[in-house]
């Protein structure tokens, strides 16, 4: 298995006092440094996450005006219409609103776009629901802020919006009442890295301030976390304070149709990390909107009858099943495609497309097949004459930029350096094909093309002992910003030969030199299958704990290996 890495640099001497100063383990004081934090009372801070540390609502901007025009419509007992978006994120920041404005008495519904049919984001579809419905507010949430036209349209009819968003605003921001986005021009909230859900958290907090009532913080916390990790947006500032006490809180959830999902998800009764939410909830949530079932998401959240809470947890586990095997299926095919064309193979952008494809879960596909072929690709839907396309790429290769490059053949695109996603004439694929490999070809060198790792520190198995896990465990919860650590161990060597699991994934047997650990290598049987008692493995690997009816093992997942 050809890979190349890179060890994350740091600096001993505040790695050292910070690891004297704290008592913490140097491989953790390593960690933190590698992250940036260098100063013992910043660690502090950042392994004990402060919920005194969040920041004044009010400092976003618009803010004020936002709680002002919603204050008039609970006093002029005016209809609100909450507009959300169909996946986690969305979703979450759609049930916080709505819960926190039906506390204050409002007459508030809410409306998510259908994902097949009417696409992302606020349209006019969207405004037209608020005036068949009598609203004359309309609040969005994780989208709007590039919704200047709908605005324009909604004041055409009397209907007043209220933006909150996350996402980074186009040239002309809409003439809404109140755009509140810590990103748009002239705001000067401390922390940038909300996801949407969490801008939501802010409103509420906001208005409940200026209502001088009580906030439902646990509620607030435990919607938040999930939307926040679903989003993966940075954990870190104030997102890691709101997911390190919402994951806390989910356990104990007394929300009926939360405790369902815990329950379908197999995470009843036990500590819930942001993995486990990443893998095993948001997915089963986002099922919902990739089959045009939003709307029961929310239900979900609200229902007050158990039975009912189990039906729609149901229906989102066979969803989220048939999600997976639509997509195993897919993935299938779109190896057969690349390994039976040379033309394809050796290229060094993937562009495929089929007829037979969902495009509800395009992206997906696409993020499986740039993982394991290590390079840009995309993954296209074909309905009628359109192509319906998600990308994904490696971090030699900035996506949007190569979409950018081919603007003329596409209806329409967007996105960022790694993920993108686009429209394109079906008759113009394989233009499309030739002009991103072209593009790859001059970018990208062959090393480019092999996974690249960086390594935050070289250990020894040895040194991960009881005092180092304990300790490892206040890391969480990690994902994007705050990255699960990467570690190196040579010469680690085998006690038995490798199991495999459900023939596509080997479980190793390792000697820690006096302790045995385990490790899971996820689908490399075949590379591992040769493999005998006593050889000695470089190992590339993260840290997970295994929890299994109580008790809890500290446990490898193997990213790469060399013999």
């Amino acid at each position: 298995m050809n890979w190349r890495y890179s060890i994350e640099s740091y600096d001993e001497h505040s790695s050292d006092r910070m690891s004297s100063a704290l008592g913490l383990h140097p491989i953790i004081a390593r960690l933190l440094n590698s992250r940036g934090i260098e100063d013992p009372n910043e660690a502090e801070h950042f392994l004990h996450p402060s919920l005194e540390r969040l920041h004044d609502p009010f400092l976003m901007l618009d803010m004020d005006r936002a709680v002002e025009r919603i204050v008039t419509a609970l006093k002029e007992r005016e209809k609100i219409l909450i507009h959300g978006d169909f996946d986690t994120d969305g979703l979450t920041a759609t049930a916080i609103l709505v819960q926190a404005l039906r506390t204050l008495g409002a007459g508030v519904s809410y409306f998510i776009p259908n994902r097949l049919e009417e696409g992302y984001g606020l349209q006019r579809e969207g405004v037209d629901v608020a005036r068949e419905r009598n609203a004359s507010l309309l609040i969005t949430c994780d989208c709007g802020i590039s919704s200047a036209e709908a605005v324009k349209y909604a004041s055409s009819i009397g209907v007043d919006v209220v933006i909150t968003d996350h996402h980074q605003p186009e040239r002309e921001l809409p003439e809404a009442v109140a755009v509140v986005d810590p990103h748009r021009p002239g705001c000067n909230y401390p922390f940038k890295g909300l996801a949407g859900v969490g801008v939501a958290v802010k409103l509420v907090l906001a208005l409940s301030q200026r209502c001088n009532v009580e906030p439902q913080l646990p509620s607030l916390l435990r919607m938040c976390a999930l939307g926040t990790v679903a989003d993966v947006v940075p954990l870190i500032d104030e997102n890691r304070i709101i997911t390190s006490h919402g994951l806390a809180l989910l356990p104990g959830t007394p929300n009926l149709g939360l405790r369902a999902l815990l329950e379908i998800s197999g995470l009843e009764e036990t500590e819930i990390s942001a993995q486990d939410v990443s893998y095993r909830i948001a997915p089963r949530l986002n099922a919902m909107g990739r089959f045009g079932k939003q709307e029961y998401a929310i239900e979900l959240f609200f229902t007050n009858e158990r039975k009912r809470a189990r039906e729609i947890a149901s229906d989102m586990n066979h969803l989220n099943t048939r999600r997976q095997r639509m997509v195993d299926r897919m993935v299938e095919q779109a190896v057969e495609m690349i390994e039976s064309d040379p033309d394809i193979r050796s290229s060094k952008a993937l562009v495929l497309g089929d007829r037979r494809w969902h495009k509800g879960v395009v992206g997906i596909v696409a993020s499986k097949l740039a993982e394991t072929y290590n390079r840009p690709t995309l993954v296209v839907a074909i309905e009628n004459d359109v192509g319906f396309g998600s990308g994904r790429s490696i971090p030699d290769f900035h996506l949007l930029d190569g979409l950018t490059a081919c603007e003329e053949i596409l209806s329409r695109y967007g996105g960022h350096a790694l993920a993108a996603g686009f429209e394109v004439p079906a008759s113009r694929l394989g233009e499309l094909r030739q002009r991103l490999s072209n593009l790859a070809s001059e970018k990208l060198e062959e090393d480019s093309l092999q996974p690249h790792f960086t390594v935050d520190a070289e250990v020894k198995l040895s040194d991960l002992n009881s005092d180092f896990q304990k300790q490892f465990k206040l890391l969480e919860p990690t994902g994007f910003g705050n990255p699960n650590p990467l570690f190196l161990a040579r010469e680690t060597r085998l006690l038995a030969p490798p199991g495999i699991l459900k023939e596509r994934h080997a479980k190793l047997t390792l000697d820690t030199g006096g302790r045995v650990i385990t490790g899971l290598a996820w689908r490399m049987a075949n590379e591992m299958s040769h493999l005998r008692a006593g050889q000695v493995l470089d190992l590339i690997f993260s840290l997970n704990f295994n929890r299994w009816r109580g008790e809890e093992k500290l446990q490898l997942d193997i990213k790469a290996f060399q013999e």
